[in-house]
């Protein structure tokens, strides 16, 4: 295996951090996965530390971490942005519900929503936000995909609860969803407003 491995092309690449600190990647060629390259550690970043690492890893971040949101914020309508703050903040002071859903990791998106909402926005005193993610409740999620449909868990929970003017929130990365659009229906039914990210 050694005589194998010193067949095999290296390539050392020189890396620099902040403060000078220097480091060398190393690169071998494999046959056994085709073309891939296998990169070893830092060379020499062990015995320099994980300094060398980090600086490398944040400059990669920052410089296309950066681009990528710059030009996601350039794309966003602001209008729709302040629109949606404003139907928070409007079921927030007449003490609607608010009311949020999603699949998959939009799920945990709503229970973090309404998480922020209901913890974060708290003030002493004042008056609070009455958020309540629909996506929590296992037993009655589980309970109305088996017994009735799967596209119904989420309507099926607001006909227990909405009330006119509240809002619905969704959380969809495709927005066609059959749960999301009965349940947007549902709240259009009662009178309550609905809103998605997308």
């Amino acid at each position: 295996k050694a005589a194998q491995m010193k067949r095999r092309k290296v390539q050392k690449f020189p890396l620099e951090g902040s403060r000078g600190i220097k480091a060398t990647l190393s690169c071998v060629q494999t046959s056994a996965y085709g073309t891939r390259q296998v990169c070893a550690v830092f060379a020499q970043s062990l015995r320099k530390g994980i300094k060398m690492q980090r600086d490398i890893h944040h400059k990669i971040i920052f410089t296309f971490g950066t681009k990528l949101y710059f030009d996601f914020f350039k794309r966003i309508d602001r209008k729709k942005i302040e629109k949606a703050v404003n139907m928070l903040l409007d079921a927030h002071k007449n003490g609607r519900q608010v009311f949020i859903i999603g699949n998959g990791g939009s799920a945990t998106t709503a229970t973090h929503f309404a998480n922020d909402l209901s913890k974060f926005c708290s003030v002493k005193g004042k008056k609070r936000f009455r958020a309540i993610s629909l996506t929590d409740n296992l037993s009655t999620i589980t309970a109305l995909a088996n017994d009735i449909s799967y596209d119904k868990i989420f309507s099926e929970q607001l006909m227990n609860l909405i009330n006119k003017n509240d809002l619905l929130i969704a959380f969809t990365a495709s927005g066609n969803s059959q749960n999301i659009i009965e349940a947007v229906k549902s709240a259009n039914q009662h009178g309550a407003k609905s809103l998605a990210f997308l």
